[in-house]
């Protein structure tokens, strides 16, 4: 087997151990658990309502969601707060190849 294809065998290898360890965690303890989704998804919202008020909009968030005047507003659900996809990019950067 070939150094080439033995990295990319053992890059493969690490994404899928991350990947196992991310479902057991996030999916099997942490996702019925909904205490974390809801911290971030308050968090994600707050974020959104005061970056938008920055940049001069009349933003602003209560809870969940994040409203303007004029406009029904926004609500951040715990699938689109991006913790799903932090899992993803951590994974891959545990599982590239070089000193930890």
């Amino acid at each position: 087997m070939s150094p080439s294809t033995h990295s990319v065998l053992l890059f493969l290898a690490k994404v899928l151990a991350v990947y196992v360890v991310w479902y057991v965690v996030y999916d099997l303890w942490l996702l019925p658990d909904g205490r974390l989704d809801a911290w971030l998804s308050q968090h994600v919202a707050g974020v959104s309502g005061t970056l938008l008020s920055g940049v001069g909009h009349d933003a602003s968030a209560l809870g969940r969601s994040v409203t303007m005047p004029g406009i029904s507003g926004v609500r951040v659900a715990d699938g689109c707060n991006g913790l799903a996809t932090i899992g993803l990019f951590v994974g891959f950067v545990v599982a590239y190849p070089g000193r930890f």
